[in-house]
């Protein structure tokens, strides 16, 4: 009878004892789980935010690019909205200087020669993907 009662100590104890391993390691499974969720989404992040600053650069290329082909008669570019795949792209222009044409209101008059014709390019990116959207600002000063 007591032989019994040992047994059945002892296999109560394993059982309790297992129940506590496998909260253990479920509890070290899930925190594993959790970090590695944390790292995917911090990577997508990175990624996306290195594409939105090499979009910037090329869609403030474009932009130079157009204002240098523009015709001065032209009214002026004062906006530009692009759509790129995983990223809306919109691009404001500031004038400084006297020496654009007619239509074209500077933010300021600038009396030095160095500045006349230069244009501030505000380019701003926003990805439309993924639960956290990535924002990135890029600003150039041109002298087409």
């Amino acid at each position: 009878m007591k032989k019994e009662k040992r047994i059945a100590k002892r296999k109560s104890f394993v059982l309790i004892l297992t129940i506590v391993f496998m909260i253990f390691f479920s509890t070290i499974s899930a925190m594993i789980l959790s970090l590695a969720s944390d790292s995917t989404t911090l990577t997508a992040r990175v990624f996306l935010y290195y594409r939105a600053k090499l979009l910037s650069r090329s869609a403030t290329e474009i932009a130079i690019l157009m204002l240098q082909n523009r015709n001065p008669s032209d009214p002026p570019l004062e906006k530009l909205v692009m759509h790129n795949g995983n990223f809306n792209v919109t691009m404001h222009f500031f004038y400084i200087g006297k020496d654009f044409p007619a239509p074209h209101q500077p933010i300021f008059e600038s009396s030095f020669s160095d500045t006349n014709g230069t244009i501030i390019i505000d380019t701003f990116i926003e990805s439309v993907v993924g639960n956290s959207p990535v924002k990135f600002h890029h600003r150039t000063i041109q002298k087409p």
